[in-house]
């Protein structure tokens, strides 16, 4: 009721009558604090990897630190390259690829 009430409310449903707010708020509050933050900060882009740290002004550069140091590469620490592209965690992809089929 809360939500309905207040001008985001407003704003988001003009963006998208359909929005999935609810879906997703039901989906999020079944996982632990710990999951349900990690799952916010990752669709919010406010994750603590180097991307958002530079953009912040909290580190230097945006480059991984694992591809810089063991790849010799200048790679952007973006979420997509966290989550899908660097070889550091590689054997935790595999390993969830494995688990979900």
């Amino acid at each position: 009721k809360r939500w309905k009430e207040s001008p985001r409310y407003v704003r988001m449903a003009r963006i998208d009558p359909n929005h999935p707010y609810k879906k997703f708020r039901k989906w999020k509050d079944s996982l632990s604090r710990n999951q349900g933050s990690i799952l916010v900060q990752l669709r919010s882009g406010h994750l603590p990897i180097n991307a958002y740290l530079k953009k912040i002004q909290k580190c230097k550069d945006d480059y991984c630190e694992w591809c810089k140091e063991k790849e010799g590469q200048l790679i952007s620490e973006i979420i997509n390259h966290f989550t899908l592209d660097c070889p550091a965690y590689k054997e935790e992809r595999e390993e969830m690829k494995q688990k979900l089929g």
